[in-house]
């Protein structure tokens, strides 16, 4: 049901933030919900994912700000939201008048009791704007970092542990800032150039990524790329330049077998499609019917015609003929990715990475089953922890002494990485989520 008459922003940016808390949905799935069931102009939705996302990205942080003012622990629940709701639109949002933001919040509450507690702390806080954690504050860099950049102690530690200081810092602070859009242009309909300057004739403000040779950056803020006719016509899709270079290094050739084991929608898929150019075969698995819907509908859309779309776990899965191409991306923690979905570092924990670390293992260990001799798999996740990245790609060699690490093409290595032959580790940077791309080969044993 569309709802139409007039809504408190404040009130929405509530309901879906405790939406988010019990979810697994990710954020932006559940804002665009949120956007059907309500008719809100543009300057309400902005208001509203500027809020919810700020909310999740400064989480620890505005927490820290309220519990200055009362302790967290004898805050109701119900009214916690709300607290953090007010609290970023104090500190962050500066065109916002203080009175219109605690009559919003407080507006929005309907318990009498609570809307006299959640105004009397607002005000307080109100009064502090220019308040600030510093080191000096804290028992280490660690407790610091976690709570200035509202990230969970788990995950500060890890990026410190193997990256250090000052990198791990970059990390926090990308995290933290609003993701750019990318999209790779449908080479099967239109040209890289051509597309940028249509984009351009529309006032978007583009330019080309640096390593991808088929991606686009979005500079212009709440462009809406799905609604665009260049989108709709089927001339360019929605993807990180980083999960563009995956296919790019897995380099699909005319006439080939090619598997994708893990394809989720499709996005990775239908760019090997492009790049054969609708010649040999994609045989792309998912378990997720959901999402092998929208890799159809994109299939259509983006006029490829050489995919074979299965309902399957690759796990489960028999092929009688061995492929030429394998690429495994697998489901993963997702961290490299923060910046668009700030919810995932407070669903992820550390005993998460290790069930993904084993799920991760047995897909390789399946994936050499069913490649042929000097034949490629390529191994990819979105994420940068040791666990999901290194020691998995170590740990299938040690045991596949048939397989070996192959260089990937400098022209796919980008500047802000860190590569030794064969694995390369992209860090999250302007128009880039965090990646982990191995690329190996299967020798032929005589």
């Amino acid at each position: 049901m569309v709802r139409s008459s007039p809504h408190n922003t404040r009130k929405i940016a509530v309901e879906l933030l405790e939406k988010i808390d019990t979810s697994v949905a990710p954020s932006q799935m559940l804002l665009e919900q949120a956007f059907r069931e309500y008719t809100l102009p543009y300057h309400d939705r902005a208001l509203i994912k500027e809020t919810v996302w700020g909310v999740l990205r400064n989480r620890n942080l505005l927490d820290w700000i309220i519990n200055r003012e009362i302790k967290i622990d004898q805050i109701k629940k119900e009214c916690m939201n709300f607290l953090r709701v007010g609290t970023y639109q104090l500190h962050f949002l500066d065109k916002i008048p203080s009175y219109a933001v605690l009559n919003e919040v407080v507006g929005a509450i309907t318990h009498k009791k609570n809307k006299g507690f959640v105004n009397a702390v607002l005000r307080k806080i109100s009064n502090q704007k220019s308040i600030q954690p510093s080191v000096a504050q804290f028992e280490n860099l660690a407790d610091y970092l976690a709570t200035k950049y509202s990230h969970p102690h788990w995950i500060v530690d890890l990026l410190i542990q193997n990256f250090g200081k000052e990198k791990a810092v970059e990390v926090l602070q990308y995290n933290n800032e609003e993701s750019l859009s990318c999209i790779r242009v449908n080479k099967l309909r239109i040209g890289r150039n051509q597309l940028l300057e249509k984009l351009k004739a529309k006032d978007i403000e583009v330019s080309k990524t640096p390593t991808s040779p088929d991606g686009l950056i979005i500079h212009t803020k709440g462009v809406q790329i799905n609604k665009l006719d260049v989108y709709t016509g089927g001339g360019c899709d929605i993807q990180k330049e980083s999960s563009q270079l995956v296919s790019f290094i897995v380099n699909p050739l005319n006439h080939e077998r090619i598997l994708d084991a893990c394809a989720g929608s499709g996005g990775k898929t239908l760019h090997m499609s492009a790049l054969m150019k609708n010649t040999g075969e994609v045989t792309a698995l998912d378990k997720n019917i959901n999402a092998l819907d929208r890799l159809r509908t994109n299939q259509n859309r983006l006029a490829v015609k050489n995919i074979k779309v299965f309902q399957k776990d690759f796990l489960h899965f028999e092929s009688r003929i061995p492929f030429d191409k394998i690429l495994i991306d697998a489901p993963c923690s997702g961290l490299g990715t923060m910046s668009r979905n700030p919810e995932i570092r407070f669903r992820k924990q550390t005993k998460d990475v290790h069930t993904l670390s084993q799920l991760q293992a047995s897909l390789l260990e399946k994936a050499a089953q069913c490649i042929k001799p000097q034949g490629i798999l390529v191994y990819s996740v979105c994420t940068f922890t040791n666990e999901e990245t290194e020691r998995v790609i170590t740990s299938f060699l040690s045991s596949h002494k048939d397989f070996q690490l192959l260089h990937i093409p400098q022209k796919y290595i980008p500047k802000n990485s860190r590569y030794t032959k064969g694995k390369l580790l992209i860090f999250p940077h302007e128009g880039m989520e965090g990646f982990f791309i191995a690329m190996m080969e299967r020798l032929t044993i005589t």
